[in-house]
């Protein structure tokens, strides 16, 4: 099934045939547009609310059809195979069935298998990062592969990776190279306090303790020369199709990236930054990069996300900070649970993620900046990361050299 007609006509004999259908129709965008416009919460929602209401036999099927503009295919077979699985309700009373082969099973799209490999790279200041590679097998395309780089690569990596692979059926190949450290952890905080920061946060952290910080501008230096010289040695790379993906902290790097070198990368994503932590050096590096673009200089694409439950304290928040207090309350420096919830809705509301973020998109898309900002609904800090991703891959595979 190809195109808003046939997507239209199977919304029709879904309603003429009893099934509670939703039609989602999208006036502009390619095949999953509508997965990439709702967060994967949401999506995630949807379908185990459909699979979940089947099986419970509480209401038949229920089907959301999502469609801009190309191949549904995928959608009817789902709601077939649904459509031919007993619901619970059936099977207490069905006879048992003898297992056969499927007389036509259904044949995806081939994808490349893709190669991982991690190696240890030392900047010229001696420090070790541990970089993850995820590449296609096979020829690149023309001009050599697109080349993500995602920091606080031991958390994201893995979930840029996998993207990258699915979105291969749509957008292309591209090389996914993830930016972590030696830790069996999700984050370094001291490293990465130094990595990605200009200077000490405007508000004292206590989680940050102890660290060094002002070690960007090396950071960026070892991103766009040793690490970009090293992935260029063992893959045919296109060098004019490079991206930098950061999260949180490293949202805060990727800004100041764009500012210090707009020349470096050809896409910028910035996911929930933290702006907060010197929102004033970080507007007097905008200004200077304004006045440099306005006067003829690089042209990057830029994306900006944040989750939409970033400033205030939703029950998945709670829940977890509750958790890791049950867990270790010693971490906590005395402080009751009341207390440390309080604490964080105070730091949400001042941090000002959301509004931030906006501020920050709105004045680079004044300035004449490609500049894009996206909200997640229902997402909070962690969980609009797969979104966020979900958006960068597109924007990278689509570059003209």
């Amino acid at each position: 099934m190809d195109g808003a007609e046939q997507s239209l006509a199977y919304y029709a004999a879904l309603q003429k045939a009893g099934v509670a259908t939703e039609m989602h129709l999208y006036a502009q965008g390619g095949h999953a547009f509508g997965l990439r416009s709702k967060s994967p919460r949401a999506m995630a929602a949807d379908c185990g609310n459909m699979v979940g209401n089947h099986w419970n036999g509480k209401r038949g099927i229920s089907m959301t059809l999502i469609s801009a503009t190309r191949s549904i295919a995928w959608l009817a077979a789902l709601t077939f195979a649904l459509m031919a699985t007993p619901r619970a309700s059936d099977a207490a009373n069905a006879p048992p069935k003898t297992p056969s082969a499927p007389t036509n099973p259904m044949k995806l799209p081939d994808i490349r298998e893709r190669v991982l490999t991690t190696r240890i790279i030392r900047s010229k200041e001696g420090l070790d990062y541990t970089i993850f590679i995820s590449a296609p097998e096979g020829a690149p395309p023309s001009g050599g592969f697109p080349v993500l780089y995602v920091l606080d690569g031991n958390a994201w990596f893995g979930l840029a990776s996998e993207i990258a692979r699915l979105d291969e059926l749509e957008d292309g190949p591209s090389i996914v190279v993830g930016v972590g450290y030696h830790i069996h952890t999700l984050y370094d905080d001291l490293r990465r306090d130094d990595d990605f920061t200009v200077g000490p946060p405007l508000t004292p952290q206590p989680a940050s303790a102890g660290a060094k910080f002002g070690g960007a501008a090396a950071f960026l230096n070892f991103l766009r020369h040793d690490l970009r010289d090293a992935v260029g040695k063992t893959y045919p790379i296109n060098t004019r199709r490079q991206s930098l993906f950061g999260h949180s902290l490293g949202g805060y790097f990727v800004l100041h990236a764009l500012f210090a070198e707009p020349d470096a990368f050809a896409t910028y994503v910035a996911a929930s930054p933290a702006i907060w932590w010197d929102d004033t050096a970080l507007k007097a590096e905008e200004k200077a990069f304004t006045t440099h673009f306005r006067s003829g200089g690089a042209r990057p694409t830029v994306l900006i996300t944040v989750g939409g439950l970033e400033q205030e304290l939703g029950a998945a928040d709670t829940a977890l900070i509750t958790k890791m207090y049950s867990m270790n309350p010693a971490a906590f420096r005395g402080a009751t649970l009341d207390q440390t919830l309080a604490h964080f809705r105070e730091s949400q509301a001042r941090n000002r993620m959301i509004d931030n973020a906006r501020e920050m998109a709105d004045r680079l898309k004044t300035s004449g900046v490609n500049a894009s900002f996206v909200v997640f609904e229902g997402d909070n800090h962690r969980t609009e990361v797969p979104a966020a991703l979900t958006r960068t891959l597109p924007l990278e595979l689509k570059q003209e050299d």
